[in-house]
């Protein structure tokens, strides 16, 4: 063995440890069986056996070590036990040597375990976050994998640079003028660069021009592991014929689609940008268009472990103010859409980490209390979403 693999593999692995019942005698064994194997951050060594405490298959890089620990039965006979630990790259991290279980064969034992650590805080393998595994073998037979993720503390997740298009539309050339989109986005900018640390490109009473180049200017600059919220105010419209939603910039009219931006124009572009994750916020007639449907989404307590996979998971999701209605230009507080409000009241409330799920939420409760118009939250349909989500993070 190279001096470094023996220096790694004494600093960062655990001696094995056996304990075992006595020995019975008996003419013939009955058969060898693996009981359990598990994971634990402690293990008590003050019983008979050795017994896992705090098993878990989530750690942190904060933890002093990982225990994979293995129960069996009926031991007879001369045997080896040997651990792998495997990274998230599916490199060998570490390995023990054999070790030994031996039992008389004209005796067994009826029940023993054995059991391996790695040390995780300060070392390696806290530097290395993410999806791991053990392997553990017996007599050069793999018995059991056992995967695990070491998660790092939310200041030590990478979550990316946040950008924002924000796009509000109120002074139009043809249509009816609406009143609060402007004032809308210029609240939602401010808290967006100010609390949340976003890069917010603001586009006021935009035509069709802006918003494609400014989209197309994002497929450039954006990288996998960015994330771009896209917030648009304005007028928007429903084909029922065509079964298609539109957005309106300023220079849209009523019956010539010229200058239309159409929901599967938006889809398009955002499967070409290659953020990691990306949230449509969409106030405007008949927003509920771009969504799959959003009915009975399952708000669960998340912990640090869902954040850490969410952040690696790419995301293409809409945050729409209503289904397939008109909805509210005014009755928000401080001239604001209701919507906005809602929208601007949540962003000021949120005091840490919140996923778009839960912040969809909280909007939908207030809208509906306040309006007859109901928001929808769901996966862009055909965008390229692949289970994840968007985080709102408010800078500490």
């Amino acid at each position: 063995m190279h001096l470094w693999s023996l220096i790694l593999v004494i600093i960062y692995c655990g001696l094995i440890s056996i304990a075992c019942t006595p020995a019975r005698e008996i003419r013939k064994p009955p058969d060898f069986k693996i009981l359990q194997t598990t994971l634990s951050r402690k293990i008590d060594l003050t019983r008979t056996h050795s017994t896992p405490v705090q098993a878990s298959t989530q750690f942190s890089t904060q933890d002093l070590e990982i225990i994979s620990h293995i129960r069996y039965a009926n031991l007879s006979g001369r045997h080896q036990l040997r651990w792998e630990w495997y990274d998230p790259q599916d490199r060998l991290y570490c390995a023990t040597d054999k070790y030994a279980i031996s039992v008389s064969p004209e005796k067994y034992v009826r029940q023993g375990s054995s059991w391996h650590k790695i040390s995780v805080k300060g070392t390696g393998a806290s530097q290395n976050p993410g999806e791991w595994k053990v392997k553990i073998f017996l007599d050069d037979v793999a018995v059991a994998t056992d995967p695990f993720t070491i998660i790092p503390t939310i200041s030590e997740i990478d979550f990316g640079s946040y950008y924002a298009l924000v796009i509000g539309n109120d002074t139009y050339q043809s249509l009816p003028k609406l009143v609060t989109p402007g004032n809308d986005v210029q609240t939602i900018s401010k808290l967006l660069e100010q609390d949340y640390g976003f890069s917010v490109k603001l586009l006021k009473d935009a035509c069709r021009s802006d918003i494609i180049l400014s989209l197309d200017k994002f497929r450039h600059l954006l990288t996998l592991q960015d994330n771009l919220l896209i917030y648009y105010a304005g007028h928007g419209s429903l084909d029922k014929e065509e079964d298609e939603g539109y957005w309106l910039p300023v220079d849209a009219t009523r019956y010539d689609k010229t200058n239309w931006i159409s929901n599967a124009s938006i889809t398009s572009s955002l499967k070409a940008i290659k953020a990691k994750h990306i949230l449509v916020v969409a106030d405007s007639c008949y927003s509920g268009k771009l969504t799959r449907g959003s009915e009975g989404l399952h708000v669960r307590l998340k912990d640090l472990g869902y954040y850490f996979h969410m952040s690696r998971k790419k995301a293409r999701v809409v945050l729409s103010s209503g289904g397939l209605e008109p909805v509210l230009d005014t009755e928000g507080t401080g001239n604001h859409s209701v919507f906005a409000s809602a929208f601007i009241n949540v962003l000021e409330e949120n005091e840490s980490i919140m996923d778009g799920t839960l912040f969809f939420n909280k909007i939908r409760r207030i809208v509906v209390l306040n309006s007859d118009q109901t928001p929808e939250y769901s996966d862009i349909r055909k965008s390229g979403h692949e289970g994840g989500d968007f985080l709102f993070i408010r800078k500490y």
